[in-house]
């Protein structure tokens, strides 16, 4: 598979654009989560099919087709998967979640829960090859929880509990501003990648 920091970093940077482009054009509408996964689901199928290897980008993958829990309900907002000779092997999956809400309690449960959901998935599971991804993406209120004052991902400190930070293995961002003069950092716009183990 295409090296993951080298896809990652061109994901977060095509779809921070993404939503700082539609924020201007429509500033007092929310994009909802569903519009965010299928412009996801875009930029995903531009970036692997773009490589020799065989890539299919799946929305809503449930997760009965990777836990030894058939009664999982659940789904994956997006999926990546690579086809190898008559079968597909799962690469990674993607959870989104928007970083808006009044509440600030409201976010950190909604966090949570993406991330309680993804390490129970990884429990009821024997393939731990694959790769699985918290994206978070905010609008107008500024994501505190993981990003500084100076607009750069937070090393440590992130106000979630222990319990489930130690699953979080790696943090990335990257930032769209509204204009080249108007730089204000609270002001930015950002997408978050957590890797969950």
């Amino acid at each position: 598979m295409k090296n993951h920091s080298a896809w990652t970093n061109d994901m977060l940077q095509s779809i921070v654009y993404w939503v700082a482009y539609k924020k201007t054009i429509f500033p007092f509408y929310q994009i909802p989560e569903g519009a965010i996964a299928s412009e996801l689901w875009e930029i995903l199928k531009g970036l692997m099919n773009s490589q020799n290897e065989k890539y299919r980008i799946y929305p809503e993958y449930q997760y009965s087709k990777i836990s030894e829990n058939e009664s999982n309900k659940d789904r994956a907002d997006i999926a990546i998967c690579r086809k190898v000779n008559d079968t597909e092997e799962l690469e990674a999956i993607i959870e989104i979640k928007k970083y808006e809400d009044k509440n600030q309690n409201a976010i950190t449960t909604q966090i949570k829960k993406d991330i309680e959901k993804i390490v129970n998935l990884r429990k009821e599971t024997k393939n731990k090859k694959f790769k699985s991804y918290l994206l978070i993406v905010n609008q107008e209120r500024f994501p505190d929880k993981f990003i500084n004052e100076k607009g750069e991902v937070k090393k440590r400190n992130i106000d979630l509990p222990e319990n489930l930070v130690k699953h979080i293995k790696k943090k990335e961002s990257r930032k769209c501003f509204p204009s080249i003069r108007d730089k204000i950092i609270k002001k930015g716009f950002f997408a978050i990648l957590l890797t969950i183990e």
